[in-house]
């Protein structure tokens, strides 16, 4: 395949995949709905033999990334159900602030939540790829499947219960 057609193919991809929001770790929500959803994920990659911390405060954190994600997915899929939510999958994204002390993604938690979700259809995922003197790099993206989508309706979960969490904001 010649160079042109690649290069059409890879602009009319990020044409298309040029829908997306960022990730924004604030979205929150301490609905117990919510809750069945993430402990229905966790539970799923248990079943599937996916590791899972023992500790409380590990298993928190995994539960956290879970919950993360899946508000993003859903916030985008409300928004419109071809959009995409972006975010950063290089090992050096994602540092500890030590000003912060809200919620922070760790580069193995987001790559063991999103794998597990695109290996096990909860969502379509399309990873990104750095810039070049050729073309310009992208970020990787993710959407919600109609697996996701029944899975979060089937257990009653609503828009309003999806909050942003600002206490932690810079001022």
């Amino acid at each position: 395949m010649c160079w042109r057609v690649v290069k059409v193919r890879l602009i009319e991809k990020g044409i298309r995949l040029g829908n997306y929001q960022a990730i924004d770790p604030r979205f929150t929500s301490e609905h117990i709905e919510v809750a069945f959803v993430v402990d229905s994920i966790l539970f799923d990659m248990q079943f599937r033999d996916i590791p899972i911390p023992s500790q409380g405060k590990y298993l928190n954190n995994l539960m956290e990334h879970v919950k993360v994600i899946v508000l993003n997915l859903y916030v985008a899929y409300l928004n419109n159900p071809e959009h995409y939510v972006g975010y950063l999958r290089r090992l050096g994204s994602y540092e500890r602030y030590k000003y912060y002390q809200d919620f922070q993604f760790s580069y193995h938690n987001v790559k063991k939540v999103t794998d597990f979700l695109k290996d096990h259809g909860y969502i379509e995922q399309h990873k990104g790829y750095p810039s070049s003197d050729n073309y310009e790099g992208q970020i990787a993206k993710i959407r919600a499947t109609v697996k996701l989508i029944k899975l979060i309706e089937r257990k009653q979960f609503t828009p309003d219960m999806i909050k942003l969490d600002t206490s932690y904001d810079e001022v």
